[in-house]
């Protein structure tokens, strides 16, 4: 290869994105040596992304690369192939890493964001330091992943950790994967917003600014000045949040729970009651189990997307 071994090479992370794609190259001792992002345009097509990808890689990383890593959110299985999603519509049933990896002449593989951002929280963030951690991902939709003994944990078929759509007892609305019942259709950021406007009275402002777009943001700005609607929303989303989280922590037994994702950061009072919740629910050897809000932001899914990469080349995926 150009300019070096395949082990002293670095390797290419990529963030796919609904919006943006994001690249980051990584060097052998982990440090970053080049970044670019740019529009997702999915409308585009696959090729054209693909190509307008490895042209930007190629420019970031002239001497080549050991591998690449791709995280995008969806179904991905053992294999790296996204089989399902709904961030870039129509992108189904193909290993985009591996796909860009033979365009730059390289190894390269896919997996899902919330493992990918895991991966990033141990080795960098708020999961330093800890084997068994369960990640719980609250944005736009409910991601999740565990790590078992250091490793994340895939299961049989690598759809491991798919924490939103577990059932929630008595809810009956339609999940976007097409089944009924789901936690993300009540406490995912769309489901909060979703909720809401179910509720919120037709001439009140809750109604007029979720009708303009403000989405999640909206209720929990409602709240904040005591919107009644809005509170009670929020206060049922937290209740059902923390008393899942409380499953999986049961069953489980991490040492730690990572809160990333942007309904993470978007108000204490909503943590503080989904907190309760938990400790309401779960066994009560396992009520003092920590949770700590992700460190990295951002970051997360190209670090972990590198750090994909990485163990590729190292053969080490897993």
């Amino acid at each position: 290869m150009p300019g070096g071994t395949k082990a002293t090479l670095p390797v290419l992370g990529v963030d796919l994105g609904g919006t943006k794609t994001a690249l980051r190259v990584m060097g052998e001792d982990g440090g970053e040596l080049a970044r670019d992002v740019f529009p997702t345009e999915a409308a585009r097509g696959l090729d054209g992304w693909l190509e307008r990808t490895a042209g930007a890689a190629k420019a970031l990383a002239p001497q080549g690369l050991a591998a690449v890593g791709v995280g995008a959110a969806g179904q991905v299985d053992r294999d790296g192939v996204l089989v399902a999603t709904a961030n870039v519509g129509g992108w189904h049933s193909v290993n985009l890493g591996a796909q860009l990896g033979r365009r730059l002449g390289c190894p390269g593989t896919t997996d899902n964001d919330a493992k990918v951002t895991l991966r990033a929280e141990m080795a960098l963030g708020a999961a330093a330091g800890f084997a068994d951690v369960f990640l719980v991902a609250v944005g736009t939709g409910i991601g999740g992943a565990l790590a078992v003994d250091g490793r994340i944990f895939r299961g049989a078929r690598g759809y491991a950790g798919e924490f939103g759509h577990t059932f929630v007892a008595g809810n009956d609305r339609l999940c976007g994967c097409g089944r009924r019942g789901h936690l993300e259709t009540v406490a995912s950021g769309t489901g909060i917003a979703r909720v809401a406007a179910e509720r919120a009275p037709a001439d009140g402002a809750l109604a007029r600014e979720l009708a303009a777009g403000g989405g999640a943001r909206a209720v929990f700005a409602a709240a904040a000045r005591g919107d009644a609607v809005a509170i009670d929303v929020l206060d049922e989303a937290a209740d059902l949040l923390g008393g899942a989280i409380a499953g999986v922590v049961t069953l489980v037994d991490p040492a730690v729970v990572v809160l990333a994702g942007g309904v993470a950061t978007a108000s204490s009072a909503y943590w503080t009651r989904a907190r309760a919740s938990f400790e309401a629910h779960v066994h009560r050897t396992l009520v003092d189990v920590p949770w700590r809000e992700a460190a990295m932001e951002e970051r997360a899914g190209v670090v972990g997307a590198c750090l994909l990469a990485r163990s590729v080349a190292d053969g080490e995926v897993g």
